[in-house]
């Protein structure tokens, strides 16, 4: 659960059992991005007031963060983009599927 005690949205899932929507069951996904970064030292903090800042900032406080949130909370428009320097600077970010009503976006959670 993430630090101010709000579930995030697998977590409400994981306490219903299951998720049925209009024609098939959710239930949660298994990581598409297997390869994260095995860095030997500590990754490195971001510049502070950085989108690369901001963006982990958001994950620390809600667990996740998707492309939408992005734009909406931040402006930003480039996500994956973001999340590749991040990954770069040695943050183990997980990428998985969400599906939605027209197939499915990437949610980002720190691993």
């Amino acid at each position: 659960m993430t630090d101010n005690s709000q579930k995030s949205f697998w977590e409400l899932v994981d306490d219903m059992g299951e998720l049925v929507g209009a024609d098939k069951k959710i239930t949660r996904p298994q990581p598409i991005t297997s390869e994260l970064v095995d860095s030997p030292r500590a990754p490195r903090e971001p510049n502070h007031g950085t989108q690369q800042d901001k963006i982990l900032r958001f994950m620390r406080r809600h667990g996740s963060i998707t492309a939408l949130e992005a734009m909406q909370e931040f402006g930003i428009y480039r996500l994956a983009a973001r999340i590749k320097d991040l990954r770069d600077k040695g943050w183990r970010i997980a990428t998985l599927p969400e599906p939605h009503k027209s197939g499915t976006h990437a949610r980002y959670t720190l691993d």
